[in-house]
């Protein structure tokens, strides 16, 4: 009896060891091999960026951009959505999504130029008129906002009826 206690003990004792030299061996790399300047939140952006940079993966970047953006991390979109329009200058959403980043980054310039490519694309696209009503009112051309609003009426009349 004392026998097999001490045979648990001892087996208990060895894999207690074991994680906690796994554990420490872990936390001792991930300290390590990372330099404590990244832990500041300029060098993981840029980091990010790197990262995002060398991604190739269109529908990622356009997905993880838009849940971003959702988000209110709107610098972290707007790298992933102005990959994902380099990568491929004819997806919309992509387009659509960054013109929301930028007006919610306060750039409604910016917007409308990405809103008018998404609208060129995909000229039937209602989310992409109800953005370019706020785009337009933004930079102050409330007669092309009027004209955006109405296509998006249109477009949303349109689906219901279906």
């Amino acid at each position: 009896m004392k026998t097999e206690r001490l045979i648990t003990f001892i087996i208990a004792a060895v894999i207690i060891s074991a994680v906690v030299f796994i554990a420490t061996h872990f936390v001792l790399d991930l300290i390590m091999n990372r330099p404590l300047t990244s832990i500041s939140g300029q060098n993981l952006q840029k980091a990010y960026a790197q990262e995002i940079a060398e991604s190739t993966d269109v529908n990622k970047l356009t997905q993880e951009g838009a849940k971003l953006a959702k988000g209110n991390q709107v610098d972290a979109a707007l790298i992933n959505l102005k990959r994902a329009t380099e990568l491929e200058p004819k997806n919309r959403d992509a387009w659509v999504w960054l013109g929301y980043s930028q007006l919610k980054n306060k750039e409604p310039e910016e917007a409308l130029k990405s809103l008018q490519t998404a609208e060129k694309l995909d000229p039937i696209n209602p989310t992409t008129y109800q953005y370019l009503v706020i785009a337009y009112q933004q930079t102050g051309d409330t007669d092309s906002a009027k004209k955006a609003s109405d296509k998006y009426e249109y477009l949303t009349k349109s689906d219901k009826k279906q």
